[in-house]
């Protein structure tokens, strides 16, 4: 994961990668399931910021 602040704004970049050992057949299955989890991530991330900045 890497953090990256945006020059206008107070906001940051995310760039977050995941390389997953699977067999083939299951891979849609997995990127499906790590996509729908990223959301979360990101907003418990930008609370526990929040948090932190108040």
């Amino acid at each position: 994961m890497h953090l990256l602040p945006i020059v206008e704004g107070n906001r940051t970049f995310i760039e977050w990668s995941v390389k997953l050992d699977t067999a083939p057949q299951d891979e849609a299955r997995w990127q499906a399931l790590f996509q729908s989890w990223i959301p979360d991530w990101t907003h418990s991330l930008e609370r526990t910021l929040d948090r932190k900045a108040a």
